[in-house]
């Protein structure tokens, strides 16, 4: 079965605002770059909830580790589990999540030096604990961590980019009622029954 990369697999909803990178010197290579636009998540402003990045379609997942520039040791999790940290994993390294179903896509970032977690979806105010997102001209996003030092503000702490292979061939089985199979043995033992019936029928007329 073959899968196609969608753009419209992940999109971005609720609570953002603009933010204008600066400062931006991730050591690896990521795409975007000072006086970049990208938003920045935020909590429910009571009309909408909290930004997040939302997956659409039962898809394969893959996430990339492009880079940082951090003096913490930050993590990027999926589902609760580490998938990797900025300082032990290689820049370029990937993570693959297959059968993904469509919903909020639980990733998150987490600061080790602090115990800070910030969720996507899951977000507070503080520009030193947030993640901005962008999206790349594929349909790919990247992810990029403000963690909890506050010695600066330029979204390059921990950069991640998300890519969605959408599945739209895979059907998931329907499955077939406990009481079905019974049910049609039944018939068919009723129809038997009127068949020897008729017959007899026929030969007593005979």
């Amino acid at each position: 079965m073959t899968g196609t990369s969608n753009a419209a697999s992940l999109s971005l909803s609720g609570t953002t605002t603009n933010q204008v990178l600066s400062g931006y010197n991730p050591n690896g290579v990521t795409g975007v770059s000072n006086g970049t636009t990208v938003s920045r998540l935020l909590p429910s402003n009571g009309l909408l909830p909290s930004g997040e990045l939302y997956l659409n379609n039962l898809s394969d997942i893959t996430f990339t580790y492009l880079g940082t520039e951090a003096g913490h040791k930050n993590y990027f999790n999926f589902n609760g589990s580490p998938i990797f940290d900025n300082k032990t994993w290689s820049v370029g390294s990937s993570y693959t999540v297959n059968n993904v179903g469509p919903g909020r896509l639980a990733f998150s970032f987490l600061d080790s030096n602090t115990g800070m977690s910030v969720a996507n979806g899951l977000v507070g105010a503080s520009l030193y604990k947030s993640i901005a997102l962008i999206m790349e001209s594929g349909g790919s996003w990247l992810a990029l961590f403000n963690d909890d030092c506050s010695c600066d503000a330029d979204f390059d702490d921990m950069v991640v980019r998300i890519s969605a292979v959408a599945l739209p061939n895979k059907i998931n089985p329907v499955p077939i009622p406990a009481a079905l199979p019974l049910l049609a043995s039944g018939l068919g033992a009723l129809g038997f029954i009127g068949w020897r019936r008729k017959r007899k029928g026929k030969l007593a007329a005979a």
